[in-house]
């Protein structure tokens, strides 16, 4: 196609690789990129590797003797496939006769051209036997060479093929063949007769209506378990974490002080809150900034606070025990604090760089075997710290959980007489602190050992009134 034509080197890869395919375009390709610099010794190159791959007798052989293997197998009636059937075996048969594929000598061979034989339809398969034993005769033959067979199915393509002699099988042709009686229907005496309507209108039950609205009242429905209970009284939504249950209410769009209906704003809300912690009226119980487990707690019943095991427990008459990790040592108020085991909890201010006025006493847990400073929610609301929540991972004694919180940046903790300040990296919200208040070091606590005594007036009096609030770590 190139010969006769002025074409460089160049255009002539280009136009090789544009008018080859598959693995024969990928190889020219390679060529074309080996031989950037001289394209004159890459047509040579590309020339005798596409010669050595795809020219070579053997590799023309198997091709051909494909085609013939993967031919369908030809209906009653397809005399268009029985003809492209026919120009296939008329193309071995020149190429055998050629001579230059020595391969399709195979052809002639009665095991290789027996399972041609059977592609061909059921009446052409007994009549090609017909014919082939009659060859066989004449001949003096073991079986009739392909060249034979060819021939056959060239004359048999001519039959079914003529414009005046075939037959047009189609369906119009069948259905008009058939014989037209008319039509009866059989009808019972007793058989009712058919009714036809031109509409029919569907009008679903008045409860299947009505559940619309009640899934939208939280109030009524549960959107965490998708059932009908008040969303306050859920014990999943209540052992959430405090700012896990503010963001699934704004989330759904509820009010963030009655946690009762989703048609108002919180600044709008007109309804009777009454907190059972706090006994604040801004809020109801189930969204007091406290641990959510103590709130749950309080919120459940004594049948639910204890718990399937106890009732598993019950049901086999096996009496259940409530184990609390408590010091081995006789300890109490008449103990005069001998024996007790206190952490290291220190009484603090903290507030935020940028408004020193307002200042929150609280205790902090000192933790040195926490990477982190965590604080609890009530914190935050307290200083009025937004921040952004993050999702992270809080690794304890009692396991491994998955929980999000806010981190809240330059907040200070100072002591009580003013005169030490540190600043706090970084804090983030955690529900999971500690919060026993037995565990605070006291005067009292501090004159009953010898070696702390020296240090007792150190220690502030207990402050009823301040939370742990804080972990440093």
């Amino acid at each position: 196609m190139i010969k006769g034509v002025n074409l460089s080197p160049s255009e002539q890869l280009s136009l090789m690789i544009e008018n080859t395919t598959n693995e024969s375009k990928r190889l020219v390709q390679r060529l074309c990129n080996a031989y950037i610099e001289n394209p004159e010794e890459g047509i040579k190159e590309a020339w005798c590797k596409l010669g050595e791959r795809f020219s070579s007798n053997a590799v023309v052989t198997q091709v051909h003797l494909k085609k013939l293997k993967t031919f369908p197998k030809i209906g009653n009636r397809e005399n268009k496939r029985l003809q492209e059937f026919g120009d296939l075996l008329l193309e071995l048969q020149c190429a055998k006769n050629d001579g230059a594929l020595r391969g399709l000598k195979i052809l002639d061979e009665p095991a290789y051209l027996r399972p041609v034989v059977t592609k061909l339809p059921d009446d052409l398969q007994g009549r090609w036997q017909r014919h082939a034993f009659k060859c066989k005769s004449q001949c003096n033959v073991d079986y009739p060479p392909f060249n034979e067979f060819s021939k056959f199915i060239q004359e048999v393509c001519r039959e079914r093929n003529d414009l005046y002699l075939a037959l047009d099988y189609n369906e119009k042709s069948l259905t008009s063949s058939q014989p037209k009686y008319p039509s009866r229907t059989l009808r019972l005496p007793n058989a009712r007769q058919d009714i036809e309507t031109a509409k029919t209108e569907v009008t679903e039950p008045e409860h299947v209506q009505s559940e619309t609205p009640i899934r939208n009242d939280p109030s009524k429905w549960c959107f965490i378990h998708d059932s009908p209970h008040p969303l306050k009284v859920c014990r999943i939504f209540n052992a959430k974490p405090y700012r896990e249950r503010i963001d699934l209410l704004k989330k759904h769009r509820v009010c963030l002080r009655c946690a009762a209906l989703s048609t108002h704003s919180t600044e709008n809300c007109t309804s009777n809150t009454d907190c059972a912690v706090c006994h604040s009226d801004k809020h109801v119980t189930v969204l007091h900034p406290d641990n959510a487990k103590q709130e749950t707690r309080k919120l459940e019943s004594p049948a639910q606070q204890q718990g399937e095991e106890q009732a598993a427990a019950t049901s086999q008459g096996v009496e259940s025990l409530t184990v609390t990790n408590r010091c081995t040592e006789i300890c109490g108020q008449n103990s005069g604090g001998a024996g007790r085991s206190c952490a290291k909890i220190c009484l603090a201010n903290v507030y935020a760089e940028s408004k020193p006025d307002k200042k929150v006493k609280a205790y902090a847990l000192i933790d040195e075997q926490s990477n982190y400073s965590l604080a609890i929610a009530k914190l935050f609301e307290k200083l009025n710290i937004e921040g952004t929540t993050t999702a992270y991972t809080l690794k304890t004694c009692s396991g491994v959980k998955e929980t999000k919180g806010r981190l809240a940046q330059g907040l200070v903790i100072e002591s009580l007489d003013q005169s030490t300040k540190y600043r706090i990296p970084m804090l983030t919200e955690c529900d999971e602190i500690p919060n026993n208040q037995e565990e605070i070091p006291t005067l009292q606590v501090a004159q009953a050992h010898p070696h702390l005594q020296q240090i007792a007036d150190e220690i502030p009096e207990l402050d009823e009134q301040a939370e742990i609030l804080l972990l440093i770590g």
